[in-house]
């Protein structure tokens, strides 16, 4: 092997060299700037994750509480209701949280409180006259009641959401109990009516049949079936994102998100 040939290795091997040198040099001082970015940007991010946390667990419970939170609930304000995930949004917050994490943050609150907005509607809509012409067919006034008795109070909405087991189990301890049961709707023409059902002043099989049947105004109903199968399913969603909230809070930059966005920092993508 002539010199001329070993001089060309080592001038290739020396240039090898110190490219390696200059990318693993530059890696590692983008990757730190990235992890003291990151360590300042902690204790604020955490702050944000903890809102979302809190704000998406307070519908979960509402939904599994059935009195689902909706869309209406929230300030007007801007031309969009300013939920806790549309202020962090508005105010530039969600810029420190992942873009991806945080379009499915705002999925997951739009499919809940849009189905919840859709079923709170469906019921003064379809289910409270429904409920209202029945019961006055029945004989039963609006806002007669005993005084001191013990009752189950319902809205039409939580009425809705009771499912077959719950339902059959509260007709029996209605019975045997003698505890009554509330119930108020809004109709869409009028003011809010509650009223008030007896199992003493009915017949046993007459008021199981009658709390069956209000029941069935809800689950003979394509559309309104439709929509508490949609927020039943609400709660399993609402748990993954909650899991993964969890963690954020716990550590709001994970290792291998910072080493991703440092090779995004050196080529420049966001």
């Amino acid at each position: 092997m002539s010199w001329a040939t070993i001089g060309s290795y080592v001038s290739i091997s020396f240039i090898v060299s110190v490219i390696t040198s200059i990318v693993v040099s530059t890696t590692a001082f983008i990757l730190g700037v990235r992890m003291a970015k990151n360590q300042s940007d902690r204790s604020a991010l955490r702050e944000t994750y903890k809102t979302l946390y809190e704000h998406l667990d307070n519908i979960k419970g509402s939904i599994e509480n059935r009195e689902p939170i909706h869309w209406g609930k929230f300030r007007y304000e801007k031309n969009w209701r300013n939920t806790p995930v549309r202020a962090i949004v508005s105010s530039g917050q969600s810029n420190m949280i992942p873009q991806h994490l945080m379009e499915r943050i705002m999925k997951v609150e739009n499919d809940a409180l849009s189905i919840a907005g859709g079923h709170s509607m469906w019921v003064e809509e379809n289910f409270a006259d429904a409920a209202i012409n029945y019961l006055d067919k029945a004989g039963i006034k609006a806002g007669i009641h005993s005084s001191g008795r013990s009752i189950y109070s319902y809205t039409g909405i939580s009425f809705t959401l009771i499912d077959e087991e719950r339902l059959s189990k509260f007709e029996t301890d209605a019975i045997e109990n003698q505890i009554g049961i509330s119930l108020g709707v809004k109709p869409k023409v009028g003011s809010h009516q509650t009223y008030y059902i007896y199992p003493d002043k009915l017949e046993i099989d007459a008021f199981a049949k009658l709390i069956s049947d209000l029941h069935s105004i809800m689950s003979d109903d394509e559309e309104g079936r439709k929509l508490i199968d949609g927020l039943n399913d609400q709660p399993e969603k609402l748990v993954r994102m909650l899991n993964i909230l969890r963690s954020r809070i716990r550590d709001p930059h994970p290792l291998y998100e910072s080493i991703a966005q440092s090779f995004r920092d050196i080529f420049g993508r966001k």
